[in-house]
């Protein structure tokens, strides 16, 4: 723009050498509307850049805000106490504390039999049946242990699909879903390490 606006300047002077003064005039009044209307366009173009930088700050200032108290609900299936014990784990891995947070156990029809009673089991936790009003940050919710072997011939061709829902302090909603094949954990006696190999970790650590 700034380019252009010279030319037209030396263009100007160029033709004030050639022309009358009564030409010039003209041409001097073509000059300044033509640069007017340059100006005008730049400062437009300037107002709307000026305006879409300030949206794109504004939107990432707000995203940043919800980030900063996001909670995330987490459900798993991890070891119990005793070897071959199950037990449900939730924990809230975010930033922020989770409210009204609400479950949904269902099956996948693997074992409709043991899946059942896998359900009425797990949803015979009272934060499982009736929610929870919040789950603070780094807060961890377990159930009682159940063995396989309790559940009957079966038990390891059950998948089960566990719903979470839950909001965040401004009310934002969301909803995960986590599925358990227990053909998994079939033959195994622990979901993570050895105990003496934890054990091990920890002196090395010190």
């Amino acid at each position: 723009m700034i380019i252009a606006l010279g030319v037209v300047i030396i263009s100007f002077l160029v033709l004030s050498q050639k022309r009358e003064a009564e030409d010039l005039i003209g041409y001097s009044a073509i000059i300044s509307a033509s640069a007017t209307v340059a100006i005008a366009v730049l400062t437009l173009v300037l107002e709307t850049e000026t305006w879409r930088m300030r949206s794109q700050q504004y939107s990432q200032i707000q995203q940043d805000k919800i980030n900063s108290v996001r909670p995330l609900v987490v459900v798993e299936l991890v070891e119990g106490r005793v070897i071959n014990d199950r037990m449900i784990a939730i924990k809230n891995l975010g930033r922020g504390i989770a409210f009204d947070v609400t479950f949904e156990v269902s099956g996948e029809g693997g074992c409709p039999r043991v899946e059942e009673k896998i359900i009425e089991y797990i949803s015979g936790h009272g934060f499982i049946k009736k929610g929870m009003r919040n789950l603070g940050v780094s807060q961890v919710i377990e159930s009682h242990d159940f063995l396989s072997s309790q559940l009957g011939e079966g038990f390891f061709e059950a998948c089960i699909n566990i719903r979470v829902a839950f909001k965040d302090i401004y009310g934002s909603k969301y909803e995960y879903r986590f599925s358990f094949d227990m053909s998994e954990y079939e033959n195994t006696n622990r979901l993570g390490g050895k105990p003496e190999h934890e054990r091990n970790d920890h002196l090395k650590k010190i």
